[in-house]
């Protein structure tokens, strides 16, 4: 069973080494091609196990993440899972089980009030999806909230701005009500009520429709 790197390297020099003592019986050509075969398996497997152990350790982190939030709560909890999730984003950040991770710790860290740490996976967690939807405009919404947590309005805005600036998506009605809501709390009372305006024409059913009718009273 190919469990590390050199146990990969091993089985290629054995395949290459058995087709050079047996090019006479089985023929140079033929033998590369065995050689060359069992190389490409190999790196197949090796790479399937790897992924398999970057998702084994993010289940491992997040039994562990939620064990601790039950007993100490979110703030608490980031210390006690912060080396597992260190481990797979960096040696399995390639893999997919290593960027959903990234983008799981990014959230773990916002809850437990490591905003600049939750931001960092974020924006790597946005380079790692951002061409695939839903990813992306979910990692926007949180680099947004993040930074609006920090109260980096400009930043906060330019997030989700993004999300709203095509006509359709995931997350649109939310972006609306945020860049709402941080209008307001940057003076921006015009372009606040426009916001508001447009979630209520665009979303009538959305959730917090009302809390979007309040403020246009107000």
């Amino acid at each position: 069973m190919l469990k590390e790197p050199d146990e990969f390297l091993t089985l290629s020099a054995r395949a290459l080494r058995y087709s050079m003592d047996h090019k006479d019986r089985i023929g140079w050509g033929l033998g590369l091609l065995v050689a060359v075969g069992v190389i490409i398996a190999g790196a197949n497997y090796f790479l399937a196990t790897a992924e398999n152990k970057a998702f084994e350790l993010l289940d491992q982190s997040m039994s562990r993440y939620a064990a601790a939030v039950e007993a100490d709560g979110p703030i608490e909890a980031v210390s006690r899972v912060e080396e597992g999730f260190q481990q797979l984003v960096d040696g399995y950040g390639k893999r997919n089980g290593g960027k959903i991770g990234r983008l799981i710790y990014a959230d773990i860290c916002f809850k437990g009030g490591q905003l600049d740490r939750s931001i960092e996976l974020s924006q790597q967690a946005l380079k790692d999806f951002g061409n695939s939807q839903p990813y992306k405009n979910l990692i926007l919404s949180s680099l947004g909230t993040a930074y609006e947590e920090k109260e980096d309005y400009e930043a906060a805005v330019g997030y989700f701005e993004r999300i709203t600036s095509e006509p359709e998506g995931l997350m649109r009605n939310d972006a609306l009500f945020s860049l709402g809501r941080i209008y307001a709390a940057m003076d921006r009372k015009g372009e606040s009520t426009a916001t508001y305006k447009k979630l209520i024409a665009d979303y009538p059913g959305y959730m917090n429709i009302e809390i979007a009718r309040d403020m246009l009273i107000e």
